[in-house]
């Protein structure tokens, strides 16, 4: 919309949550709530770039860029488009990444065992296809049944894969638990919006703090 009147006065209400409002002036009042949405505008021309009255053989007339600039409306945003979410789990995948190989590597060191590279390459790949299967489902059975199945396909795989490493399987089960424990924590993190980054910074101290925990005795020099 553009404020072409002595005072332009508009009124917008609709049923959709999450409306992103734009442009040169932002509402005068506003309501924003899970049912919905009104907005009210009122703009007067003194506060515009282009006078009310235009005469094009005086050469008055306003240039149709300082017209459009003065231009205002609002988006209708779609916040749980499973595409989204996929977009923000991705952003999302080198710290989820990291903290695996690092449970990894705990418990390889409380267990003894020192798998290969290749072992490494295939627990990262197969994170990598977690992303694949929760977008691919997720256009199929939504976002939230599609994480699930995802999570559990990936988490029982990992498990199986320790437990063929080490021919323990108390250990492969903590692998389990601790990485179904992880997607836990990252489907949290994607339902949460304006306080994302804090509970991600949380987490990845929380899990640090455990991490330097259970490894405190390790390496440690026996007296003499």
């Amino acid at each position: 919309m553009v404020p072409l009147g002595r005072r332009t006065d508009v009124s917008l209400a609709s049923s959709w949550p999450s409306p992103s409002f734009m442009g040169r002036y932002l509402p005068a009042n506003q309501t924003i709530g899970q049912d919905g949405f009104a907005a009210k505008w009122s703009i007067s021309a003194l506060g515009r770039g282009y006078g009310q009255l235009w005469d094009g053989v005086n050469s008055t007339e306003p240039a149709p860029r300082t017209v459009l600039e003065s231009s205002f409306g609002l988006t209708l945003l779609n916040t749980v488009d499973a595409y989204r979410e996929t977009n923000r789990a991705i952003k999302y995948g080198v710290m989820f990444i990291a903290l695996t190989f690092a449970t990894c590597l705990m418990f390889e060191f409380m267990g003894g065992t020192r798998p290969s590279v290749a072992q490494y390459r295939l627990i990262g790949l197969s994170l990598c296809v977690f992303y694949l299967l929760l977008l691919s489902l997720s256009e199929q059975i939504g976002f939230g049944p599609a994480y699930f199945i995802s999570a559990a396909a990936v988490v029982v795989q990992a498990a199986i894969y320790n437990w063929a490493l080490q021919h323990r399987r108390v250990p492969a089960l903590a692998f389990g638990a601790t990485l179904a424990g992880l997607y836990g924590g990252l489907y949290g993190l994607l339902q949460l919006e304006d306080v994302a980054l804090l509970a991600g910074t949380l987490l990845l101290f929380a899990v640090l703090s455990l991490a330097m925990w259970f490894t405190r005795n390790l390496h440690r020099t026996q007296p003499a």
